[in-house]
């Protein structure tokens, strides 16, 4: 299967200290993946150099066959490409149906200019198409309609996360890139989350790519593990090869709790 993303020897500098070191990682369409990592490992530093928040001082860049190093992050989002954040970035005095509405503006040309301004009759039906979409997507990510006149920033962590992933996929992603989507919540919760990633990838055939620190999320649902230790790809494999992988163990599994199947 052709790989839907592509990181050539990605190095990121800050002043004098290297974050990124000559990371090489490939993803496959259709899977769900994991970048794991002690805390300052520079698996952030990756997320933000795949998106365009950052610019790799060397290293390439690679999204669905197109070179995308230097370019902005809105336009690595219009290629299909969206992500969330490991703090959560929603616009809190907006209601929860406005905030899935933004992300479904990158694909309307109606969203912006005259037309937006003297509402036009072409501009509102592309509004109620809009709508629509955030209402489906809602009803996709679990999130009952009546929440949607409520401000986002009244509502529950996990609520929230489920909020930005609808979010995210109003732009139409083929590949979606979660920051820690898990952290902050309860195990009935992470389980909830589990088997949206699944869907996402299953039923809206978007490919995942995950950095979480709860190894029962990355073991449970992952089909391929990277795994980042100051800066530098140390292993890569399935979840089983990676548990096993001394080098893994050493920096990383091994300063945690033991590790139980997902």
């Amino acid at each position: 299967m052709a790989p839907i993303l592509e990181l050539h020897k990605i190095t990121k500098r800050f002043g004098g200290l290297v974050a990124v070191s000559g990371v090489e990682i490939s993803l496959d369409k259709g899977r769900i993946a994991s970048i794991i990592g002690p805390n300052g490992a520079g698996k952030t530093t990756i997320f933000n150099s795949i998106t365009g928040v950052y610019k790799p001082e060397e290293g390439t860049v690679v999204f669905d066959g197109h070179p995308i190093t230097g370019m902005r992050p809105d336009q690595i989002t219009a290629m299909g490409m969206c992500r969330t954040f490991q703090n959560i970035r929603l616009f809190q005095n907006m209601s929860v149906m406005e905030n899935v509405m933004v992300g479904a503006h990158t694909r309307t040309t109606q969203s912006t200019g005259i037309g937006a301004v003297l509402r036009t009759k072409a501009f509102r039906e592309a509004e109620e198409a809009v709508r629509l979409k955030a209402k489906q997507l809602l009803r996709f990510v679990d999130l009952p309609l009546g929440l949607g006149d409520q401000l986002a920033r009244n509502l529950p962590y996990g609520q929230q996360r489920r909020i930005e992933i609808a979010r995210a996929l109003a732009a139409e992603p083929k590949l979606i890139l979660l920051d820690e989507p898990t952290a902050g919540m309860n195990p009935q919760e992470t389980e909830a989350a589990i088997r949206l990633f699944r869907r996402l990838r299953d039923e809206m055939g978007i490919t995942v790519l995950l950095i979480e620190h709860d190894m029962k999320v990355v073991m449970g649902i992952s089909e391929w593990v990277s795994v980042i230790d100051y800066g530098q790809k140390i292993a890569e494999g399935t979840p089983a090869e990676v548990r096993k992988n001394q080098r893994v163990i050493e920096a990383y599994l091994g300063r945690h709790a033991t590790v139980h199947e997902g």
